[in-house]
């Protein structure tokens, strides 16, 4: 994607706030650290004093956060990262089903598999549009060396398989335990010498003559002025918990619950639009849709459709094509359905073959032990409509069986495969039992409107040009990388590397 003024205008227009900075706003969402109102986020200038320095101030701890703290401490810069939470354990990495896109990992080679950037980047154009072929690439020639990284931390897998996810013509898809994955590299961080400053939220960023000097922290009502002497890498993820933000990039989602880190209140996206970074992206938005409605956590989630379910609404009738990947279109036309009990509300349907093959799947997809009681069963689709409360089931599952047996083509939606690109085609669910699991949506990040970044994390301003003293990685800026759509594995694999990236390259900065 070519950096121009026409593409910052066109993402202006579509956040209507970009070239305006954030006074405009008077989100207040509620923050781990005394909830600070972005309105009030933004730039200070350079002639504060400082009350700490270090050499790297990384904002935000999570995935990407901790790759560029522990990359930056490796290479012996004095690190500092300002959390707003009380641990990482709240992060996008720590929440996420686990997968992560790594192109040539250690593992891809002791398993014989070849894989390239260009593949990658083939792959990614074919998927999606406007993605920046070299920002792409990059991430490619940067696989090898994070799964090193991995590796040296002895990240936990969930499984030794390397998965071919939608959007990729090649195994490149790690399944890692999250949770494993993100303590392991704060505690890596740390041991090399970062200085993590918890429940401590980066407010403002301090600037002189265009350049990024340092950033305003606060913990509980205390502002500490933090100088970066040479750089501030940004990494404080979406702004999912910003509902003003969200209503105005995403009409209509901002009341759908947040499954993302609630420290996602968007203050250093306002304190960058004051800055002049480019902002942009379609209005796109990951909303996971295999919630169960009394789920607190990934246990209550099941994205059961991979496997040959169907989705239907409160009534029982089916509304959307499955086969689609899940993002914008399918949570779009979920909001266009009846709601119950005053939420977006839709089941997943399927028979007793798509159960067992969700069942061999387990997590974090399928059907596992912590998910297995929120199924409801019955022998026949009436039975199943009766305990549902759905009267239109049994006409909606008559219409796609007769389909899928007759010819294989589905008359109602045109579903083809089973989920997103080459995952087999839809089949019939007719042998009994049959199982309702019920969904409604939660938004889980935001990884395609975003700011801009070139292929070395360095932040651009609304013309393209690099400014000075800062890198964004992660969710805040991963539109270059991923383009209009999420490629299952990418985000987290595009964060770690890319912050891997920005913590070597800030460490050595102006040497």
């Amino acid at each position: 994607m070519e950096t121009t003024r026409r593409n910052f205008i066109a993402g202006a227009a579509t956040m209507g706030i970009a070239a305006m900075g954030a006074t405009l706003f008077g989100c207040a969402p509620q923050s781990q650290a005394g909830g600070q109102d972005p309105a009030q986020a933004g730039l200070a200038d350079g002639s504060l004093s400082w009350d700490e320095e270090a050499d790297v101030v990384v904002v935000g701890g999570g995935g990407a956060g901790g790759a560029a703290a522990y990359a930056a401490a490796k290479e012996g810069a004095k690190v500092v990262v300002l959390e707003s939470m009380a641990n990482t354990a709240f992060s996008s990495t720590s929440l996420c089903g686990g997968y992560m896109t790594l192109v040539d990992s250690e593992e891809q080679r002791e398993q014989g598999i070849e894989d390239t950037p260009d593949a990658l980047v083939a792959d990614l154009k074919s998927w999606g549009i406007d993605i920046d072929e070299g920002v792409v690439r990059r991430y490619g020639e940067l696989g090898h060396d994070y799964s090193l990284i991995l590796q040296e931390l002895g990240v936990a897998k969930s499984t030794d398989v390397i998965t071919k996810a939608p959007g990729s013509s090649i195994a490149r898809t790690l399944t890692l335990d999250p949770k494993d994955h993100q303590q392991k590299l704060t505690d890596a961080a740390q041991a090399a010498g970062a200085d993590y400053r918890f429940e401590t939220e980066g407010t403002r960023l301090v600037v002189d003559g265009g350049k990024v000097m340092g950033v305003v922290g606060k913990s509980g009502s205390k502002e500490i002025r933090f100088r970066a002497n040479k750089a501030v890498i940004l990494a404080t993820g979406g702004f999912t918990s910003c509902p003003d933000l969200l209503e105005k990039c995403m009409k209509g989602l901002s009341g759908i619950k947040s499954m993302a880190c609630p420290a996602h209140t968007g203050l250093m996206h306002y304190a960058a639009f004051n800055l002049g970074a480019q902002f942009d992206g379609i209005p796109w938005i990951y909303a996971n849709e295999g919630m169960h409605p009394t789920a607190s956590d990934m246990n209550g989630y099941a994205n059961l459709f991979v496997y040959g379910a169907v989705k239907v609404n409160a009534n029982g009738k089916r509304y959307v094509n499955e086969g689609m990947f899940i993002g914008n279109a399918m949570t779009r036309a979920l909001l266009d359905q009846p709601m119950k009990d005053e939420e977006y509300f839709n089941y997943q349907i399927m028979d007793q073959k798509a159960y067992d093959l969700a069942a061999k799947a387990g997590k974090p997809l399928g059907v596992f032990e912590e998910n297995k009681g929120l199924f409801v069963q019955a022998d026949t689709y009436e039975e199943l409509a009766e305990k549902l409360g759905a009267p239109d089931l049994p006409a909606a599952m008559a219409r796609y069986n007769e389909d899928m047996n007759a010819t294989g083509v589905d008359s109602a939606f045109g579903r083809d495969v089973l989920y997103g690109q080459g995952t087999g085609a839809p089949f019939a669910l007719d042998p009994p039992p049959f199982y309702a699991f019920a969904n409604v949506p939660w938004l889980a990040y935001d990884p395609v409107t975003t700011f801009v970044v070139n292929a070395d994390s360095q932040l651009l301003d609304q013309y393209g040009t690099p400014i000075e003293g800062v890198y964004a990685v992660g969710e805040i800026a991963l539109r270059p990388t991923l383009g209009n759509v999420y490629c299952q594995g990418a985000a987290t694999g595009a964060g770690a590397c890319f912050g891997m990236q920005a913590g070597r390259a800030a460490a050595h900065r102006g040497e």
